[in-house]
């Protein structure tokens, strides 16, 4: 039983092979297959750092090569609104990966030349990095949301208004929730 809601998670990260479109609930689907594997014992707790630093950063970049690759549209995107057409999570988890480093401000993310050279460290910057590879502009106008939270004077300020923002709109939306394989053996 274990075995089948596990390849639901996990066919279920990688976007909708009938909409061909990929989103925010593709993405915790993924998380979702991680979580099943720690509490299967697949992979412990010592395990958490090399799949935060390591692991989702490696399902990021396919995921973009998939968005790309096959032109797969936005999943129940805001357009401007929104944070990013298709990732939420590389935004709250790489700003926690910013919070102890002293070097990249929030402003940082406005610097073309500080986006290339940092993208592929840290995930945030490599997020940013695909969205202006995607969309060609400023972000402040391609990305109005993400422009606006560079603004913000800390990372921590940032991460703590990212879970804030991630709770309010995607996981405590019945709708969304009503559309996620829920696990009954795990």
């Amino acid at each position: 039983m274990a075995d089948t809601e596990l390849s639901a998670y996990l066919d279920a990260s990688f976007g909708d092979s009938v909409r061909l479109d990929y989103g925010t609930g593709h993405e915790l689907a993924f998380c979702a297959f991680l979580l099943c594997c720690f509490k299967l014992g697949i992979f412990s707790s010592d395990d958490f750092f090399h799949i935060g630093a390591l692991v989702f950063p490696a399902y990021n970049e396919l995921v973009r090569e998939l968005v790309v690759s096959f032109r797969l549209e936005p999943a129940g995107s805001k357009g401007s609104w929104g944070l990013d057409d298709y990732f939420f999570l590389p935004f709250y988890w790489g700003s926690a990966e910013l919070l102890h480093q002293g070097l990249l401000s929030p402003s940082s993310v406005n610097d073309k030349d500080l986006v290339k050279l940092y993208s592929e460290s840290y995930i945030y910057f490599a997020g940013i990095s695909f969205i202006c590879e995607m969309k060609g502009g400023p972000l402040s106008v391609t990305s109005p949301l993400l422009y606006s939270i560079s603004q913000v004077q800390s990372w921590k300020k940032i991460n703590s208004g990212l879970l804030q923002m991630y709770q309010v709109r995607f996981l405590s939306i019945v709708s969304k929730a009503s559309h996620f394989p829920l696990s009954k053996s795990i």
